[in-house]
């Protein structure tokens, strides 16, 4: 389970079911609905391409771990030479500090 599976804030049933009063002055029920049902079916559309989208990151994750354990044992480790001489480079030593005395 990923992040993105968390629980939606709004469903598209709770979309197409909405209920709002009529007054003297509003909008016209049968284009509010009409939007409201339009705003329902893209809910479900991006529910199901993020569920897509879960499926897939999952399968991707699965597949790189199952390739990381198969080449795990074929990596090679450095031996002790290359270690002696990789431990010689400056990178790899603590940087040394020159202090100027022009300035003093």
């Amino acid at each position: 389970m990923t992040t993105l599976d968390a629980p939606p804030k709004i469903s598209a049933s709770a979309v197409r079911t909405a209920n709002f009063p009529i007054s003297f002055r509003g909008y016209r029920p049968a284009a509010v609905h009409a939007f409201l049902r339009q705003v329902a079916e893209e809910i479900i559309d991006l529910h199901r391409r993020l569920a897509a989208a879960n499926a897939e990151c999952d399968r991707i994750k699965q597949h790189l771990k199952q390739w990381q354990r198969d080449h795990a044992a074929t990596c090679r480790q450095p031996d002790d030479e290359h270690r002696r001489r990789r431990d010689h480079w400056p990178v790899n030593r603590e940087p040394t500090y020159y202090v100027s005395n022009h300035n003093r």
